[in-house]
């Protein structure tokens, strides 16, 4: 195939497998930090098969991975990571995270999830 049907093909491919593994997290019942450290594994992998079919780095893989980074946060750090950079997801991408976020790290109230789902809100709309 020629260069730009090449292109125009994989770089499709790379968001749609982007958008797979972010829209996965809500089927996730929980993750372990292992769990996390295996999927941005894959998705480095994925990302390295579709760079050596390109001869270039995918964008939307690298956001993949770095969404999966966030489960390494606490709630908080999380939502001051919001404050502090721009958002790069979602409002409902968010909310998957902190779902698993406080279904994975036992000891945080189920309250305070309500509160910080309200303050991803907030952030979001103030972003806007």
């Amino acid at each position: 195939l020629q260069e730009g049907k090449v292109n125009y093909v994989f770089d499709a491919l790379g968001f749609m497998i982007a958008n797979i593994f972010v829209r996965a997290i809500k089927n996730f019942k929980k993750i372990s930090s292992h769990g996390i450290a295996k999927m941005c594994r894959n998705i480095f992998h994925v990302e390295q098969n579709l760079s050596a079919i390109r001869s270039k780095s995918d964008p939307h893989l690298m956001r993949a991975q770095r969404f999966y980074e966030l489960l390494h946060k606490k709630p908080e750090e999380l939502l001051n990571h919001l404050i502090e950079h721009e958002a790069e997801f979602k409002l409902d991408d968010y909310t998957n995270l902190l779902n698993l976020i406080y279904k994975s790290q036992p000891g945080y109230e189920i309250n305070s999830l309500s509160d910080n789902i309200a303050s991803l809100e907030n952030i979001l709309k103030g972003k806007n």
